[in-house]
């Protein structure tokens, strides 16, 4: 039988970044041991997450690391750490020239045929659910079985790609044996990462999920998932256990059984699980905090209503009170949201903006933890390829997640606040990585994908209006205004506004202005309008308000939101924010809180048809 060293290529901290994050134990290479463990195969366990090296992004630390390995090195990694594979690769290949090296994980799936056809290091690339794989393979290589009819590979053969047909999901899970934790003292770790189920029934075009899963979910059993649970009694009691299914106890009915059985066995360990914001009640949360849960995470993505439609997200439920519910029953209740969406306009990010800050300013009993992010481009995405043709490179790395801390800041009260929010690391803390690693990252972009961000509308307007968030809160939410990229943007205590946009905008454009009193009619008003773009001036509208608006209007190219303040009738005459000029002819104006639409010719016929209704000055009250 095989020997074969199985390799987790994690760090605790990202090279450059300050921030250390919690060990985790290796679930999924732990459950690859245990199948090739059945199998009869010797297997040796090796975590780089418990290196003691000063620069473990160092290959020569990796290489030495893996001293003396078995004639087969499985290396296991995400898209982070992929590069780093591919050198550590290159480095064993000239130390052990006979050594086979396979590589698996989330990180090699999405582009193995990329990395068999770019580099001759790696032998064999495991693809998708690897526990039956994995056991064929070392069987051919072990010349017992013809590795062409192993499926789920890629290899080359003769100097050309070969990829075997996709191996079928696995649908009895619980035919599959218990992670291999003997490989581990559970003492070093402080999080587990547990599936109860493999999949996802829904189709999110920034996620690979539903597309690799096909729109489907596998249960484990009650009595499998409780068995190997009450094997970790071993854990450290602060060691916190994440449900890391896509949604974990789907079933309301199924949480309820997970309710009673949890209970019964009194575990000492804490946990935490993922629900969509469409999942998940007062029963759900009332159960979850009895039972010691400590954080429920959500995917928001986006406070852009245009946004979320785009993505296929399907929520259709008040997004804020489920958070801040949520915030009141359970220690924390995390958000991630996304940012830098190829088709997100400055107004769809501002939407979001608007919503992460009104849900900062909304007391709760606990936290609430608000994640913002670059959007990661992943391969076989329904985004990746419509926009993948289009990527930028950016060494700071979207793919770093955790970012400033607000207990970092002298000014904020955490404790009477209960608030944490999480920006990312942009231009002032950039990840250093080694020359090779930028090199290789730069040279084959086609597959270390998750160093770069799309190509986004205003993309550096966006990234310089975080740099000024950011820095604002160190002295707390204040009125800011700030210019870039031809925008005008002001930083309200409990908003953001674009008060003016590039000139080259302003072209076929129409202005009307609005409040409570017609916000109604507007888009029956202008369903008869074809123009480019569309500036709406408004005087008291909430956000929610002025997201409904905005995302009520149809037939424009683009829409832009504003507030605005009343002139008098001496400015009338002057105003350059109430017209819009096509071939000097014909100019458009909303008056009297946008309750008078008329077209007129000239300035002076609005201003003479306003002093004939009685209104002195275009833009007050009535």
């Amino acid at each position: 039988m095989s020997n074969i060293t199985i390799f987790n290529l994690a760090f605790r901290y990202f090279p450059g970044d300050k921030l250390k994050v919690p060990v985790h134990i290796p679930y999924g290479c732990l459950c690859i041991i245990s199948v090739l463990e059945q199998a009869g195969h010797r297997v040796e366990f090796r975590d780089y997450q418990l290196n003691s090296y000063t620069n473990p992004a160092d290959v020569k630390c990796m290489v030495d690391f893996l001293k003396n390995p078995g004639h087969i090195i499985g290396i296991s990694c995400f898209s982070k750490e992929l590069p780093y594979a591919v050198l550590l690769s290159g480095e064993l290949k000239k130390i052990y020239p006979s050594v086979k090296i396979i590589l698996g994980g989330c990180g090699p799936t999405g582009v193995a045929e990329k990395l068999i056809e770019y580099f001759d290091s790696i032998d064999f690339v495991v693809t998708g659910e690897g526990d039956v794989t994995v056991v064929e393979l070392l069987d051919a290589i072990e010349g017992r079985r013809n590795v062409a009819n192993v499926k789920g590979i890629v290899f080359k053969s003769d100097g050309n790609v070969t990829v075997t047909p996709e191996r079928e999901r696995i649908k009895a899970l619980d035919s599959l044996p218990t992670a291999a934790y003997h490989h581990i003292n559970l003492s070093y770790y402080d999080s587990l990462y547990l599936s109860w189920s493999r999949g996802c029934p829904y189709r999110c075009t920034f996620c690979d999920q539903g597309s690799f899963w096909k729109g489907k979910l596998v249960n484990r059993s009650f009595q499998n998932v409780f068995s190997e649970l009450d094997g970790l009694s071993e854990l450290k009691s602060y060691c916190e256990i994440t449900f890391a299914d896509n949604i974990f106890c789907h079933n309301k009915e199924d949480f309820k059984r997970f309710f009673e059985e949890y209970k019964k066995r009194n575990y000492n360990f804490k946990f935490n699980m993922c629900r969509r914001l469409d999942d998940i009640d007062d029963e759900i949360l009332d159960m979850a905090g009895a039972l010691n849960c400590q954080v429920v995470f959500f995917g928001v993505e986006s406070g852009s209503s245009f946004v979320l439609e785009e993505i296929k997200k399907n929520i259709h439920v008040d997004i804020k009170e489920i958070l801040l519910k949520t915030a009141d029953k359970i220690p924390v209740s995390a958000a991630s949201f996304i940012f830098n969406f190829p088709f997100e306009t400055i107004y769809d990010f501002l939407d979001t903006m608007n919503f992460i800050l009104n849900l900062f300013l909304t007391k709760t009993e606990n936290y609430l933890h608000i994640h913002l992010h670059y959007l990661i481009p992943i391969a076989g995405t329904e985004i990746y390829s419509k926009y993948g043709d289009n990527l930028l490179y950016r060494e700071f790395g979207n793919i770093l997640t955790s970012g400033r801390n607000m207990e970092e800041y002298e000014h904020y009260n955490f404790e009477e606040n209960k608030k944490n929010l999480t920006f990312p690391p942009l231009n002032e803390t950039k990840n250093k990585y080694s020359g090779q690693i930028k090199e290789l990252v730069t040279t084959y972009s086609d597959t270390f994908i998750s160093y770069y961000i799309y190509e986004s509308p205003d993309r550096e307007t966006k990234e310089m209006f975080l740099k000024y968030f950011r820095r604002s809160l160190k002295t707390g939410i204040i009125n800011y205004f700030f210019k870039h990229g031809g925008y005008n943007i002001f930083m309200g205590k409990e908003t953001f506004y674009i008060i003016s946009e590039p000139s080259s905008e302003r072209d076929n454009g129409i202005y009307v202005r609005v409040d409570r009193n017609n916000i109604g009619n507007l888009s029956e008003f202008l369903s008869h309008e074809n123009k480019k773009n569309l500036f709406v001036y408004h005087d008291g509208l909430s956000v929610d308000e002025i997201n409904k608006l905005k995302h009520s209007l149809e037939g424009f190219e683009h829409i832009f939101l504003k507030p605005f303040t009343n002139i008098d009738e001496n400015t009338c005459k002057e105003c350059p924010s109430l017209f819009s000029v096509e071939n000097d002819k014909v100019l458009f104006c909303g008056g009297k809180g946008g309750r008078y639409f008329n077209f007129y010719s000239s300035r002076e016929e609005i201003y003479k048809d306003f002093l004939k209704r009685g209104i002195s000055g275009c833009c007050f009250d009535s």
